[in-house]
């Protein structure tokens, strides 16, 4: 398999993936839902090794930022508890 077929492989899974779950990613921080983070991750990693293939540095470089903050977001989100 060529670089660019790798490559657009990746893209096929991580794009569609990664896209659907960021629609909905307010309610996968409040809800704590682990699945649709765990998906989200394994397809950014995949579109982030898929540019990381062609050799684009800087979509490398934006994309990992996405995949970094969208962890700390999950990290400091959650619930809010009610108040008394």
């Amino acid at each position: 398999m060529s670089t660019d077929a790798a490559a657009t492989a990746l893209f096929a899974f991580g794009y569609p993936t990664s896209i659907v779950v960021i629609l909905r990613f307010v309610p996968v921080v409040r809800e704590r839902r682990l699945k649709w983070l765990v998906a989200h991750d394994l397809a950014v990693a995949a579109i982030v090794a898929g540019w990381a293939l062609k050799g684009d540095r800087r979509a490398v470089a934006i994309n990992a930022s996405w995949l970094v903050a969208a962890n700390v977001w999950y990290a400091l989100g959650g619930r809010r508890r009610a108040r008394t």
